[in-house]
């Protein structure tokens, strides 16, 4: 059997490395696949991949997406809950939100597309409970593209900029937060979980490249909550970001697959890439 593992451009070596290492402790042979060099004639050949084999996309570039579901067409053992799953995209943040909301999962108020319309940006600030109310750019990581606004004259430049640059954007309401949960979800439960702490003068708790985290074991509650979240998703594996305001009130914000486990994994000592493996090659054995 065979990992098949889709990056583009390596940009994620951390995660490389860690299945790399786990799939040849398991004797199971890893092909990575670059979507940012990769000949389509190939791809319409299959990539010598085989009814069975494993796969695992990394990316969130279009075209890695792309030879996902060429793959998943050849009967690829994944994460996704069922094979349909893998050929539609349930997973943008606004549906998410609407679901989430509908199965009394916590969760942010969330406007899902904005408009230079000044009377509907002054409803939407109403709606999710006045300023502060918070942007975000859809596609940007640990932070980037995620802005708090204080007033409508920032509102509405921020949004016409925005727009005027073509980015696909969500508003939120505001949770006042100094902490933030990442909970790794595999196969139905908790395997590994960390809290960020957010630097001085920061409200984005995860922010930068090296964001303060330490390692936490969470509620079953929250446990529990997140595994739900996932099991929504659609996947059986994912990463749950939760908020915590001052209370302790949890808010989801959001479930990424893929998700990005090499920081909990190097912090916590917790094997997450053999327990992928592991889960994958049980899996197989089941079909």
């Amino acid at each position: 059997m065979s990992f098949y593992y889709i990056d583009t451009n390596r940009r994620n070596l951390p995660t490389t490395k860690l299945l790399r290492a786990a799939c040849k402790d398991r004797k199971v042979e890893f092909i990575e696949i670059d979507s940012a060099d990769l000949n389509c004639l190939e791809l319409e050949k299959g990539l010598g991949f085989k009814k069975g084999d494993f796969l695992y996309r990394a990316s969130q570039d279009r075209f890695a997406k792309i030879v996902e579901r060429r793959l998943l067409g050849r009967g690829a053992i994944t994460f996704y809950r069922s094979r349909e799953k893998g050929f539609f995209d349930y997973s943008s943040v606004e549906e998410s939100n609407a679901i989430y909301q509908r199965e009394d999962i916590p969760t942010p108020k969330m406007i899902p597309a904005l408009t230079k319309n000044r009377g509907y940006l002054k409803k939407y600030v109403n709606y999710l409970g006045g300023f502060p109310v918070v942007i975000k750019i859809i596609g940007g990581s640990h932070g980037i593209g995620v802005m708090k606004i204080d007033s409508f004259s920032s509102l509405f430049s921020i949004v016409d900029y925005i727009i005027g640059q073509d980015n696909k954007a969500i508003m939120l309401e505001f949770v006042k937060t100094t902490t933030s949960a990442r909970l790794i979800v595999l196969g139905g439960r908790v395997v590994d979980s960390i809290e960020y702490f957010a630097p001085k003068d920061e409200f984005r708790s995860n922010e930068g490249k090296i964001p303060n985290v330490r390692k936490k074991k969470f509620s079953k509650e929250i446990q529990k909550i997140a595994v739900k979240g996932v099991e929504l998703r659609g996947v059986e594996f994912a990463g749950v970001d939760i908020l915590f305001d001052k209370k302790g009130k949890p808010y989801v914000v959001e479930v990424n697959f893929p998700c990005f486990f090499g920081r909990s994994q190097l912090l916590t000592g917790v094997d997450i890439a053999g327990m992928m493996v592991d889960y994958l090659i049980f899996k197989s054995n089941k079909s």
